[in-house]
Formats: C-alpha cells, sequence, structure tokens
C-alpha cells in the first residue's frame, strides 16, 4: 500500500467532481498526478458513478474521503484511514448501492471529530443506501467498525456487524506504475494533427484548451520538452489566457483553512441543543443544571456562528475582487475565431452573475 500525507503527491480526486468510472488503486494516489499543499480532503467524489478506490493508505488530512451526492455503484476495499478530524464523510444523499460487503477498510488512526460521519438532510437514507457488512473480529477493536460514528444514532443503520463465514479475503492489486504514461499520451495530442471532416479548427482548439487547463491544474505533468513547449507558447494567448480565466471564475479565494471545522462546530453544538430541548421535556427536574447548560451551548454556538459568518463576509470580499479583476482583464480580450468570441461572451456574463452586477434586456 501506498500512504498518501500532506507531504506526498496525490490526485485530486481530487477536485473531482468526477463523472464515472474511476480508479484507484495501490498507489494511485500517492503518485499518479499532483504535488499539492492543499490538505483538506484527500479524495472527495461528487455526483460520480462505478467508482473503485482499493488498498490506499489515507492520512494525515482535515478530511480522508468525501462523497457528496449519489456516487452511485461505488466501492471502497481495503483502504486504511489514519489520523485526521474525519476519516470517511458522506453528505447529502449519497447511495453507494450494495452494501460493502466484507471490503476490510480499517479505520486505524486518531479521529479528532469522527472515524465516519453523514450529515446533510438526508443522513437516514445514505445510511440505509450506503452500508458496511463487517466482521469486526477480522481487525482490531473500532478498525473494521470505526468506535465514533456520526450521528451516532445510525450507527447501527449505517454498519452492520456480520460474520464472515470466512469468506477469502480480498488481496490487493499490484502497484500500478503510471510514470511517463500520461506525458506520453498528452504530448501525442500536440504532435499529431486532428483531421475531422467538419469543424476540423474549432475541434483542434478544443482539444488544446482541454489539454491547457489539464497541465494548468497538474502542474506535475510539464516535464515532458513538448508538453513545456506547448504550455508555454499558448500561456499567453487567447487559449492559455481563456481557460485560465474559466478557472478562476469557478474558484473562491480567501478561504480561511478552520472554515469546515467551524461548519462541523455549528452541526454539533446545533444537534446538542436539539437534544437537551428533549430532554428538559422529558425530565423536568433537572430542569436548572440542564437549562444552564443549553445556554452555555447557545452562547458557544452564536459565537461560533459570528466567527464562521465573518469568514464567509471574507471569502466573498476576496473573491469579488479576483473576479473584477477577470473581468476587467476579459474586456481586453480580442478573439482569434468563433469559439473564443463565444466563451469570452459566457466568462462575461458568468463573471457578472459572480459579481451580482444588473443584466441589460438586449
Amino acid at each position: 500500500m501506498a500512504p498518501v500525507t500532506q507531504d506526498t503527491k496525490f490526485i485530486d480526486i481530487f477536485r473531482t467532481f468526477f463523472v464515472g468510472f474511476n480508479l484507484a488503486r495501490a498507489k494511485t494516489l500517492a503518485e499518479m498526478i499532483q504535488a499539492r499543499t492543499d490538505t483538506t480532503n484527500t479524495a472527495m467524489l461528487i455526483l460520480s458513478q462505478d467508482n473503485e478506490l482499493t488498498c490506499n493508505v489515507l492520512d494525515n488530512m482535515h478530511r480522508l474521503m468525501k462523497f457528496l451526492r449519489p456516487n452511485t455503484m461505488t466501492n471502497l476495499i481495503k483502504n486504511e484511514f489514519y489520523n485526521s478530524y474525519i476519516g470517511l464523510h458522506l453528505i447529502g444523499q449519497v447511495n453507494f448501492g450494495p452494501p460493502q460487503k466484507h471490503n476490510l477498510n480499517k479505520w486505524k488512526g486518531y479521529f479528532n471529530g469522527y472515524g465516519a460521519a453523514l450529515s446533510g438532510l438526508d443522513a437516514f437514507n445514505a445510511a440505509q443506501n450506503s452500508k458496511f457488512i463487517c466482521d469486526e473480529s477480522d481487525g482490531d477493536p473500532c478498525e473494521i467498525i470505526p468506535c465514533d460514528i456520526y450521528p451516532s444514532t445510525l450507527a447501527d443503520d449505517w454498519f452492520i456487524p456480520q460474520n464472515n463465514n470466512g469468506s477469502p479475503q480480498t488481496e490487493c492489486p499490484h502497484e500500478i506504475d503510471f510514470t511517463g504514461n500520461e506525458e506520453d499520451s498528452f504530448a501525442a495530442l500536440v504532435l499529431r494533427p486532428v483531421s475531422f471532416t467538419d469543424y476540423n479548427e474549432q475541434a483542434e482548439w478544443l482539444i488544446k484548451a482541454d489539454l491547457f487547463e489539464m497541465l494548468l491544474r497538474e502542474p506535475s505533468l510539464r516535464g515532458n520538452h513538448v508538453l513545456d513547449s506547448f504550455y508555454d507558447a499558448e500561456e499567453d494567448n487567447n487559449l492559455g489566457r481563456l481557460v485560465f480565466y474559466q478557472n478562476g471564475l469557478l474558484a473562491q479565494y480567501g478561504v480561511d483553512p478552520g472554515k469546515d471545522e467551524k461548519q462541523d462546530s455549528i452541526t454539533r453544538l446545533s444537534n446538542d441543543i436539539h437534544s437537551l430541548d428533549s430532554i428538559l421535556f422529558d425530565e423536568p427536574l433537572n430542569h436548572l443544571t440542564l437549562t444552564a447548560l443549553r445556554n452555555l451551548k447557545r452562547d458557544t454556538l452564536s459565537r461560533v456562528f459570528s466567527d464562521w459568518l465573518g469568514m464567509i463576509e471574507d471569502q466573498k470580499n476576496d473573491s469579488r475582487i479576483e473576479y473584477s479583476d477577470i473581468q476587467g482583464d476579459l474586456a481586453l480580450l480580442t478573439p482569434d475565431n468563433d469559439l473564443e468570441e463565444y466563451m469570452i461572451e459566457s466568462l462575461r456574463l458568468k463573471s457578472k452573475c459572480l459579481l451580482h452586477s444588473s443584466f441589460s434586456s438586449g
């Protein structure tokens, strides 16, 4: 297995708004693509499908694996979760499909928050649709079924103990060596001209724009002299600038690294207050003590929420400045073809939307 930590290379599932058929095995996470200093999520999959994450060692991130929305037909097999705030986090209407049945994932580290957590408005259905069926005798205590699961009321719906009846253990595949493969394939896109009967010029522009965007997001690919020359040539042309501005308008700026932890605290404190309200109703004899505890949590929630609002406002202000600069740069571009003209207009409208500018009826 290959470890993934703050000091190693990892693929930004990884920014991934993955749209299907994703495979991350053995040293994929550690060596496949990109060197970064972002330590928020090792793996993040959104609206993906047919994913297999197998035999990876995840360590020293805020969240080790995060899934948003369905992500149907997802298999997590023999991964190891080490130190983090949350090991596995499912948000919203996650639906892995068939249960993860004796897949031997292990929670082996220290978790400041939870080994596994569900959040969002549909946590119950996420637990029902993303079950882990586990034999606790396959590992040490709290390894196969993490001890700290949020919310605890759904732990038994999500992680279900069941004897594996001697089922054969999943074997990790051989480590996959990707060295050079991506660079050679991408270089071929530069060296081999396309030859479509219709719209050849547009197709070539789109291929170059996609390749430039990949190199922009994953600079570790630029060790190839062909790709270096391509990137340097397009960086100051309309194509490179438009891709850069497009990514800039998709980004958020001034994001406080503590924002996620504040959000988690808000959720936890809100749930605590809700629980205390139920207890106060059922146990009036402890009214004074419970009311004092509720007031303390309410005051803490108010302070944390105020801090979080301040972070959001700073993020909005920093983002507005960046979006405004991009809007000004777009106004200086002169398109060389119809695709560039369309993209300039699209990004101009996107920037107006982000800046809450008014739109004319024409």
